[in-house]
């Protein structure tokens, strides 16, 4: 039997926060409680599965949930986990964890009016169309299947209207959308003249619009024309009512772990996704389209973990700034990208992992340049025993042009190498610029010499060497022994700039 009962705890005290805690801990045994606000420890057992959660669940920094394995949670549509506390959920292979929709749509339902086609080598079905080249599947080119390919859908008299868009956007699963403008397709060669739909606005999908019948397939026909693009609103059509929201990990706490005798540290989450799965997420309470499963910061730890169904991306990650690693775990059939990394700095590794059938890519990561916090001066003098990763900048000026600056890093363990990434370099190109210079790795300190034999050979070797430049981006640099040594020379003082005011007073 499955029993429904909603609680809140209220934070107005500590021996008053307990009390509440404690009750809302009897409550769920008795009556399967969803807590609303987790501020202490609190277990969902087994014994009163499954839970209907018809309220979000929120994971306060002091909280801990704690899902035992064999656990079913249905959640009402838009209800979901947010977590800045723990949360564990952390199941087995024989009793895995079940994260689902209360009332879940029919898996494969035809439904002709939205015009859908089969997926090949899917159950899953996806509507024939779908908009690349964009930062989501919310915006890009139109592309159609027909007849089993992707055709590029452009416009020989540009003459799409609003009405339009939002038949392909609906058609797509979304509310509404806009014509976003006209671009240029690159090595397409499949190509499909649609110039005007003609759409009134009510139609399910783009072949029951009046200009269907005017369309035009083949090499050539797009030549001297343009592609549309069209931008979708994140908001969900109805058929998607039925999804929860996912859970959503939101600056969660995590712990320092530091590596190779301190020489490295990183953060690990304090949080754990093991054998479980989580289906038919997706959807906000105000119909948007999310993912399934939402990190801001650092990642949980995540093991045999399977995610479908969504009606958006299966995970999406931004802002980690430390590696993580997703292992053995299946994201299929969603709506979006199976798993979206959108983030600065941070690496990923996938163990094991299969993303397949999904409306969208497989994997993407997106990477952004961002600017280093706690960054040390390249010329500053300091203790070379840094934990890394470490920060570096340099900014030439007139008060330190003619200066060289040299800088060892150096790991305090040989059987450690190091690395140097160069994230931004910008030079100013103006006609009194004292931009520029250059910038030498050398593998060692850069002044090894080893005695053999009586002779004295110079072992240090140059590893990279450049000029800096706005245009180019050098490739990262790894010694070949525990240390490494970066050099940057400025450049040589222009004639003309000798002796100026402005910049050597």
């Amino acid at each position: 039997m499955m029993r429904n009962f909603s609680w809140v705890v209220v934070n107005s005290g500590q021996r008053r926060r307990q009390a509440a805690a404690l009750l809302c801990v009897l409550l769920s045994l008795l009556t399967s409680a969803a807590c609303a606000s987790i501020r202490d420890r609190y277990v969902y057992h087994a014994v009163g599965s499954p839970y209907e959660i018809t309220e979000d669940i929120f994971v306060d920094r002091s909280g801990e949930m704690i899902i035992e394995p064999g656990v079913e949670m249905r959640f009402a549509p838009g209800v979901g986990i947010h977590v800045k506390g723990i949360l564990k959920a952390q199941g087995t292979s024989e009793k895995q964890i079940m994260l689902t929709a209360l009332n879940p749509p029919e898996n494969n339902e035809k439904d002709s009016d939205r015009g859908v086609a089969v997926h090949r080598e899917s159950s899953v079905e996806w509507p024939p169309l779908r908009l690349v080249d964009g930062q989501t599947i919310l915006t890009g080119r139109l592309q159609l299947l027909y007849h089993d390919r992707w055709w590029s859908v452009c416009s020989s008299s540009k003459n799409w209207t609003g009405n339009d868009a939002n038949v392909a956007c609906r058609q797509l699963g979304f509310s509404d959308g806009a014509l976003s403008g006209w671009v240029r397709r690159h090595n397409d060669s499949r190509q499909f003249m649609y110039s005007s739909p003609e759409c009134s606005g009510l139609e399910a999908s783009l072949d029951q619009c009046p200009g269907w019948n005017d369309r035009q397939l083949g090499s050539g026909v797009c030549e001297y024309h343009t592609d549309v693009e069209i931008t979708c609103s994140p908001i969900l059509q109805s058929q998607a009512h039925h999804h929860w929201r996912g859970i959503e990990f939101n600056g969660a706490l995590a712990v320092e772990i530091k590596e190779h005798h301190g020489l490295s540290k990183r953060l690990v989450s304090s949080s754990a996704l093991e054998h479980v799965v989580l289906s038919y997420g997706g959807r906000h309470r105000d119909g948007s389209a999310v993912a399934a499963v939402q990190v801001f910061g650092v990642p949980p730890v995540m093991h045999s973990v399977e995610v479908s169904w969504s009606s958006y991306h299966g995970i999406n990650v931004t802002k980690h700034d430390y590696p993580f690693e997703i292992k053995d775990s299946l994201f299929v059939e969603n709506r979006g990208y199976g798993i979206f990394i959108n983030s600065t700095t941070g690496q990923v590794s996938l163990s094991g992992v299969v993303s397949r059938d999904n409306g969208a890519d497989g994997v993407v990561y997106a990477y952004h340049e961002s600017v280093t916090q706690n960054r040390l001066s390249l010329c500053e003098s300091v203790s070379d025993n840094v934990a890394y990763p470490r920060g570096f900048f340099y900014t030439l000026d007139e008060n330190n042009a003619k200066a060289d600056c040299t800088r060892t890093l150096r790991s305090t363990d040989p059987s450690l190498i190091v690395t140097i990434h160069f994230k931004n370099m910008m030079r100013d190109d103006g006609p009194r610029s004292l931009a520029g210079g250059t910038v030498t790795v050398w593998d060692g300190d850069g002044t090894t010499t080893d005695t053999t034999d009586g002779t004295t050979t110079d072992t240090t070797k140059q590893l990279a060497h450049f000029v800096i430049s706005n245009t180019t981006r050098p490739q990262s640099v790894s010694s070949r022994r525990d240390s490494l040594t970066v050099q940057f020379r400025p450049p040589d003082i222009p004639h003309y700039l000798k002796g100026s005011s402005d910049y050597y007073p």
